[in-house]
Order: structure tokens, then C-alpha cells, then sequence
């Protein structure tokens, strides 16, 4: 069943930011679209991938240091291209779930973007979707299961 389910019925639309995105904007669209990822295109390429663990990476970690920055404005001139990962793990969306499990597991990572043959971003594929997937898959296996069932002892028209 994983084998044969592709990523392009899976995968979920991406948010997205351009690489000069100020740091502020790129947590504030996070906490808005209650995502812990961003990917980051230039113009229609793929340039890199933002998350929460970044950008905590990035902050201050000492209520002194916090207000310095605030005081600097350094929020609004960091941008994204300065904190975002350039390196990023792909997957095309004709893909199976079970592809893109393993590229999960063996690289560590929850979220692959989706890009199409040239390149082009189409998506981001997430554990949750994959979650998704297999409650959605159990659900029909249970439904299919529950109207044989009831064929088997439903009574016979004369």
C-alpha cells in the first residue's frame, strides 16, 4: 500500500518566503500560519528551508542580550538567507510515501520539499502528512472491512 502512494496526493501546500525576508517577518509568518517551517524560494527556484529549531538557533539566549538586539533593530535587518539551511533534501512529487519515509529516517528530518523536475518548488511532504496518510488508509481498510461484513449477514431480497 505505502509503496504505491504517491507523494503529490500527499504532500501540502508550502509556506513561503523570498531570502530577504527580515528575520522578524519569517517568525511572525510562522506563528501565523502556525507552521514550524518555511521554504525559501528566489523567484520560483528553491533556495533553502527555514525552521523553528533556526531560527531559536539564531536568537539570543539571555534576556540582556534579547534587549540589545531590540535595541539595535537587529531583527529587522537580519534576513532569512542568513540563518536558512541552502543545502535542502528533495523529493519529486511522482515519489512514494515510502521513498520519501526513508529519506526521513536516514537523513533525520520531518519535512521534504516537493520540486518538480525542473526544480521548481510544488509542495512540502511533513511527517504529519504522512500520519495523515496512514490514518486515512486505516480508515478505508476498516470501512471496507465493516460493509463486507455487513454484505455477508444482510439478508437476501426474494
Amino acid at each position: 500500500m505505502i509503496r504505491s502512494m504517491l507523494v503529490s496526493k500527499w504532500m501540502s501546500p508550502a509556506e513561503t518566503v523570498s531570502p530577504d525576508t527580515p528575520f522578524r517577518r519569517a517568525l511572525s509568518i510562522m506563528e501565523q500560519k502556525a507552521v514550524r517551517c518555511l521554504v525559501v524560494v528566489d523567484g520560483r527556484e528553491l533556495a533553502g528551508i527555514l525552521t523553528l529549531g533556526d531560527i531559536r538557533e539564531a536568537m539570543p539566549a539571555d534576556k540582556i542580550t534579547q534587549m540589545i538586539w531590540d535595541v539595535n533593530n537587529t531583527w529587522d535587518t537580519i534576513t532569512v538567507s542568513r540563518i536558512m539551511h541552502d543545502i535542502v533534501i528533495t523529493i519529486e512529487p511522482q515519489a512514494s510515501i515510502a521513498q520519501a519515509a526513508d529519506i526521513m529516517l536516514k537523513h533525520g528530518i520531518s519535512r521534504l520539499p516537493v520540486v518538480d523536475r525542473k526544480g521548481r518548488l510544488v509542495g512540502i511532504l511533513t511527517s504529519c502528512d504522512i500520519y495523515r496518510m496512514l490514518v486515512d488508509s486505516r480508515r478505508q481498510q476498516n470501512h471496507a472491512a465493516a460493509s463486507a461484513a455487513y454484505s455477508r449477514f444482510s439478508p437476501v431480497s426474494a
